[in-house]
């Protein structure tokens, strides 16, 4: 879902649809989403990794 709307906010942010203060706005909003979904599913994985003792 994060990705999805990274590329609709891509696509409105460049098609000039919005003042250009609107624009940077969503685009840092939507660049902060992303941020903690990969950080939040990174810490996931580190938590869940497999223990190997080899």
């Amino acid at each position: 879902m994060v990705a999805a709307t990274q590329g609709i906010v891509l696509v409105v942010a460049a098609s000039g649809a919005l003042p250009y203060p609107a624009a940077l706005a969503i685009v840092a909003l939507s660049l902060a989403v992303l941020t903690w979904s990969f950080t939040r599913d990174t810490v996931w994985l580190w938590h869940h990794r497999e223990i190997r003792s080899r």
